[in-house]
């Protein structure tokens, strides 16, 4: 197997999220959509007496830059035809951990500082990892292990730590709107644009709390009829990952 077979596994890569090709694109990324939160509310206030999105936007990356970890749980819904996916991560400055579901398949990555891994249901391996039909017995209930250095190392590396993690979370919209709404019975600013990509239309809503630290909840995108929502907590907790020991190297799986 070519080591870039499994080099595109990156969780939230924005330029991906085009419709009917997201859900599926998961199945690469490990990275997916979800029910959206909760509809904003009418302002209660004149939209005046709101922080502004700027504001808003610089106060959440002085609070993220404070952090060391994060629990993000990602899920996507397609309306038409229906499919759904859940990811969940949790990551630190250095390790993470990353297991993703999507009908009967199922994958999941370990990032060390000594390897990654990455194993999965028979399905699993070939939809998410695009893992050749002839190295599925090889691997079995197996981990694929990837020293570092190694390309696909530095993928996970880049997706399942908390600053690439969250590197794409800052709107890069030039208009936006600010309003009050609830979010997971949390009162938050919910932070709105939309955004073209590839010539489809996204609409986007970031979800900040409306006291204390401006720590992101979550994120939502609509696109077509996929629907991706995140959630984002327990910032700051220590993130625990151990090395599994069942393991097969990369290198001695086939190449193609």
């Amino acid at each position: 197997m070519k080591e870039d077979n499994v080099t595109n596994v990156s969780i939230n890569d924005r330029s991906n999220r085009s419709t009917g090709r997201r859900v599926r694109q998961i199945a690469a990324p490990l990275g997916a959509l979800a029910l959206l939160v909760g509809p904003f509310a009418a302002l209660s206030s004149a939209q005046s007496a709101l922080p502004s999105a700027k504001t808003l936007i610089a106060e959440m990356k002085s609070a993220i830059s404070t952090q060391s970890s994060v629990h993000l749980v990602i899920n996507a819904v397609q309306i038409a035809p229906r499919a759904s996916e859940t990811m969940k991560v949790d990551a630190n400055k250095t390790v993470g951990h990353q297991s993703s579901v999507s009908g009967n398949e199922n994958a999941q990555v370990i990032l060390t500082t000594g390897g990654a891994y990455f194993s999965g249901n028979s399905s699993g391996l070939t939809a998410f990892f695009s893992l050749p039909a002839d190295d599925l017995a090889l691997v079995g209930t197996k981990w694929v292990a990837i020293k570092p250095g190694a390309a696909q190392y530095k993928t996970f590396a880049n997706a399942l730590t908390i600053k690439n993690l969250l590197s794409n979370l800052t709107p890069s919209a030039a208009t936006f709107k600010v309003a009050t709404t609830t979010f997971h019975s949390v009162h938050a600013y919910v932070i709105s644009w939309t955004a073209t990509n590839s010539g489809t239309t996204l609409s986007e809503s970031l979800y900040l709390p409306t006291t204390g630290r401006k720590l992101p909840l979550g994120e939502t995108a609509i696109s077509g009829s996929v629907t991706d929502s995140s959630q984002l907590t327990n910032w700051g907790e220590v993130v625990h990952v151990s090395a599994p020991t069942n393991t097969i190297a990369i290198t001695k799986l086939h190449t193609s």
